[in-house]
């Protein structure tokens, strides 16, 4: 309003100096102030909007780095350190390795590099690892999480056709996993972005009955705040 307001200030002292064209010359910056007006408002939500999906990525990073590494901490607490059996515990068999326990080291680490290229934001090689590691270990214990970063890494690169199908894979095939809430906030997410109100209305819906009093929750409804802004 100020920036208005001190242009029609000097649009007006300049017009009794051009008589003949005062009027159109007055029309003419007229629009320009406003045309500037608008393209200021829209920066100005542009870079709201911006802030507010950079501290909330942040925050979702945390959170998932955190789950993370708590999982495979609480994996490796429950590992069995020794061979030699407990002597308080009679007919304890020592731990033996095994092929099971070697292809679930080999799936961790293969697991470890994927998710490591993924925060160095190598995103093309992260996606070759994590499809290289659901082609080698398609019911392994890490697959809904590498279905769930791969769907990730697509959505950064904004193919959203192809993170749409790795969300909507987490919800088929792995119905119990704990990134059911985030894969289904994904998908209003990559909804909006492909312009389909609707299903992106839906999909955000469902995060808030489904999974109340969560953060994906409380981003399913700020989102759809937005779009309600924006008239979709």
């Amino acid at each position: 309003m100020r920036l208005r307001a001190t242009l029609l200030v000097l649009i007006l002292a300049m017009a009794p100096a051009y008589p003949i064209f005062a009027d159109q010359r007055f029309s003419d910056l007229l629009l320009q102030v406003q045309r500037l007006q608008e393209e200021v408002q829209q920066l100005r939500g542009r870079l709201e909007v911006q802030a507010y999906e950079l501290s909330t990525l942040r925050r979702q990073q945390q959170e998932q780095y955190l789950d993370l590494d708590a999982r495979l901490r609480g994996r490796s607490e429950a590992a069995p350190t020794t061979g030699v059996p407990d002597a308080g515990a009679p007919g304890t068999v020592p731990a033996t390795p095994t092929a099971a326990s070697g292809n679930s080291v080999a799936e961790k680490d293969a697991y470890r590099v994927a998710f490591d290229l993924l925060k160095q934001r190598r995103y093309e090689d992260a996606i070759r690892a994590f499809e290289d590691l659901l082609a080698r270990y398609p019911n392994g214990e890490f697959a809904d999480n590498a279905r769930f970063w791969l769907g990730e890494a697509n959505y950064v690169k904004q193919d959203y056709s192809a993170a749409l199908t790795q969300f909507q894979r987490v919800l088929a095939n792995y119905p119990l996993s704990p990134k059911v809430p985030a894969s289904m906030l994904k998908i209003g997410y990559v909804h909006y972005e492909q312009g389909d109100w609707r299903a992106a209305r839906t999909a955000l819906q469902d995060v808030l009955v489904k999974f109340p009093d969560t953060a994906e929750a409380q981003l399913a409804e700020s989102r759809l705040e937005r779009m309600s802004r924006e008239g979709h």
